[in-house]
């Protein structure tokens, strides 16, 4: 009991403060008490749920390293259809989930949710690009999305989450120029991206030889392209942090249905990334992000194209940061 009244607490504080933030914007579903009774509703029947659905456990005899860092693993990835997860984001007390359509008919989405699994809204991302990854950039307070063409985007945060129809502030176009799309090597495509301060990392996926990461500086509304390095095949996504004055990057690498995943660990100082440690996970691991002391991660394997996969990881998956960080 005394953990559920404290958790009803920390909540409780969270929602009168996104309360007080959306009424600026004269917005009411996170406002009134329809939603503060739904959402007390909600994480008292979150509190009664294993922290571990039984899909995620059994791959623990396989996956050692995916059952020794692993902290919860029970809110579904809300996909339908034919779409395929792709990317994700912390944004306070939501995850913003990216995916597209594998059949290339319906525009590419993202689905907005409560850490607690609650399905807030669905939002038209309007392209039909990839969407590798997304990216909350809390120094700017934008939403970072990559588009075709080598494009890239930000949003407001406000305007993504609280408007039906959403426009980008800023569109740079032709900064994902030299990362080209594996399958076409004509077609530029901006595989994975990342934020660090006002560092803004473009990646490129490639399936048998070196990546490249293209970072820029966002300053003055602008991206100044500052510095380019190489990283290795199969890079699904980046992230890059600092933890007791050392910068950290951690690459998730993978591709194919029954093939296993990487999540890589390197150091990086005056421009040398050193690897300092591997851990073997699930096929089809897609985006991470850092929360805090948290990794968040997705997996694809549950989405329809990908039925047959042997493993599957159905499940937003929640890792501990400072230990995967230890030496």
């Amino acid at each position: 009991m005394k953990k559920i009244a404290f958790i009803l607490l920390i909540n409780l504080f969270l929602l009168t403060i996104i309360s007080r933030d959306m009424n600026k914007n004269n917005v009411d579903y996170f406002s009134n008490w329809k939603y503060l009774l739904n959402t007390i509703d909600e994480v008292l029947e979150y509190t009664k749920k294993d922290s571990l659905n039984e899909e995620e456990k059994n791959l623990f005899s396989k996956y050692p390293d995916f059952k020794k860092y692993l902290i919860r693993a029970n809110i579904p990835i809300p996909i339908k259809d034919n779409m395929i997860p792709q990317g994700i984001t912390v944004y306070k007390n939501l995850l913003l989930i990216t995916a597209y359509d594998s059949l290339v008919e319906k525009v590419s989405v993202c689905y907005v949710l409560t850490k607690y699994g609650k399905l807030v809204k669905t939002i038209d991302l309007k392209t039909k690009a990839h969407v590798g990854s997304i990216v909350y950039d809390n120094l700017n307070k934008l939403i970072w999305l990559p588009d075709i063409n080598g494009s890239l985007k930000a949003y407001r945060i406000d305007d993504f989450l609280l408007n039906d129809k959403i426009l980008p502030i800023y569109t740079f176009e032709e900064v994902g120029n030299n990362l080209p799309n594996y399958v076409n090597k004509e077609e530029n495509e901006i595989a994975f991206l990342d934020v660090n301060d006002n560092n803004i990392y473009l990646g490129s996926f490639n399936l048998n030889s070196k990546g490249l990461v293209k970072q820029y500086q966002f300053s003055n509304n602008n991206l100044i392209h500052d510095n380019n390095f190489s990283i290795p095949s199969k890079v699904q996504s980046i992230s890059i942090v600092k933890k007791d004055n050392i910068n950290y990057m951690l690459l998730s690498r993978s591709y194919g249905r029954n093939n296993d995943s990487y999540l890589e660990i390197y150091t990086m100082n005056n421009n040398k990334n050193i690897k300092i440690k591997t851990l073997v996970m699930p096929p089809m691991l897609e985006q991470i992000t850092i929360d805090n002391d948290k990794l968040y991660a997705i997996f694809e394997s549950n989405a329809l194209k990908y039925i047959e996969s042997k493993y599957k990881v159905k499940d937003i998956c929640v890792f501990d940061l400072n230990k995967i960080l230890e030496l």
